[in-house]
């Protein structure tokens, strides 16, 4: 069986890899708003027919490379199907923040002894230095690299890779223990296992925490100052990684609590977010921010 995480990795560069790096990654966004504009006015969700259409034009007006305009089809391809599915109706995404999708030894590529990253910009390829961070237990013959991406915050590159690799399957007879895991909004989690032990994670600091931040994100909207717009954007992003922190440490929790040979089973939420938003408007905000997916890295 196979399982994929993404790797964060933490990009050094000088003054003058900055400067390449950020210009390749405005070129591929701005790449990016044109092909979502030919898409959203043709709604034509072909890659062949888009990229048909869109390649030479992405090529010569924004200079990106072959491989960068096939990847910038795909990028916004995959971004109108995911609304689509979430929403089902043609909303136009507008790529805002600098990014790169880069594939793995075509536009980018790793050297594990000397910590070099190998990227393809917009003149030509650079090498910069990276922070390991643990990465070096992934350059093994059991992982496979796929389609990174460059991302800017905060003032630093970030590289964020998923990587695939093998992981042993458990047949029944080596299933020593049966864990049932029910998510929900009262109770983040409550679990079932088979020796008849129940245990409840308390969702209300969470509910309660997702009132201040909503509370203080209308106040900020009806300022409506540079200032304001600027705190929303800082509080939104904190909101998620405290989110994501709080689903890990509860998968974590779950994971050491009980022995190897552990199997979970967790139920069906396959269409949940249309089901949370026909809920009553006071209510709405708990059910559609409800973070229901599992943290399982």
């Amino acid at each position: 069986m196979q399982q994929t995480i993404t790797a964060k990795l933490q990009i050094i560069v000088n003054p003058s890899d900055e400067k390449i790096l950020c210009s390749t990654m405005k070129a591929y966004c701005d790449a990016c708003n044109y092909v979502s504009e030919y898409i959203y006015k043709t709604h034509n969700l072909s890659r062949y027919s888009v990229q048909k259409n869109t390649y030479y034009q992405v090529r010569e007006v924004f200079e990106l490379r072959s491989q960068m305009a096939v990847s910038c089809v795909r990028t916004v391809i995959a971004r109108y199907k995911t609304i689509l599915e979430n929403q089902s109706e043609w909303i136009k995404p507008v790529f805002k923040l600098p990014q790169l999708d880069l594939v793995w030894n075509r536009d980018y590529s790793i050297n594990e002894t000397n910590d070099v990253f190998s990227v393809n910009t917009l003149d030509g390829r650079i090498k910069v230095k990276f922070y390991k961070n643990g990465f070096d237990q992934y350059f093994n013959d059991n992982c496979k690299f796929g389609t990174a991406k460059l991302v800017f915050k905060h003032g630093k590159f970030f590289l964020h890779i998923p990587v695939t690799y093998e992981v042993n399957e458990l047949t029944m007879s080596e299933v020593s223990n049966v864990v049932g895991v029910d998510r929900g909004i009262r109770f983040i989690a409550a679990t079932y296992d088979s020796k008849s032990k129940t245990n409840f994670y308390d969702g209300n600091a969470i509910k309660q925490k997702r009132g201040h931040y909503k509370a203080l994100r209308q106040q900020l909207q009806q300022v409506r100052t540079p200032s304001s717009r600027r705190r929303l954007k800082t509080i939104g992003q904190r909101e998620n990684r405290w989110m994501h922190d709080v689903n890990h440490c509860i998968s974590k929790a779950l994971a050491t609590s009980n022995p190897e040979g552990t199997l979970f089973v967790l139920e069906d939420l396959t269409g949940i977010r249309s089901a949370t938003e026909k809920v009553l408007v006071n209510d709405r905000y708990v059910t559609v921010s409800w973070s229901y997916k599992p943290d399982l890295s």
